[in-house]
């Protein structure tokens, strides 16, 4: 007969794998209902704010028209406030994207250069 084989030592052995969390859980369903929860109530937020403003733009057009002299000057203003505020967002946002393009290539060109040097060193 083939001599026994001794048990492998503890520190030999794999340690055991994790188990992946079962999908459709009580905690997976309460999270979807809590962002379901938060979803619905920032767009009703979102909803509520822009009627407003558009309730306020409504009176403004109503009040020009009425009295020109007074209001106008109002309306004029909040117009360019606005088309101004617009603008510098989109630039801002243009100067965003391409900033953070340079960062990711520069990022990309350490981490290549530092994979490049580790494997000259093997």
């Amino acid at each position: 007969p083939p001599p026994a084989r001794a048990p492998p030592a503890a520190r030999d052995r794999a340690p055991p794998l994790a188990r992946p969390p079962r999908p459709g859980g009580v905690r997976d369903m309460s999270e979807t209902c809590r962002r379901y929860a938060y979803s619905a109530l920032f767009t009703l937020h979102i909803w509520l704010y822009c009627s407003l403003a558009m309730m306020v733009c409504c009176w403004v057009v109503l009040a020009a028209a009425l009295d020109p002299t007074r209001f106008l000057a109002f309306g004029t203003a909040i117009l360019t406030t606005v088309s101004a505020v617009a603008w510098w967002t989109s630039a801002m946002m243009r100067a965003a994207r391409r900033f953070r393009a340079w960062v990711r290539t520069a990022l990309d060109r350490m981490l290549h250069t530092r994979a490049s040097r580790l494997a000259a060193l093997e």
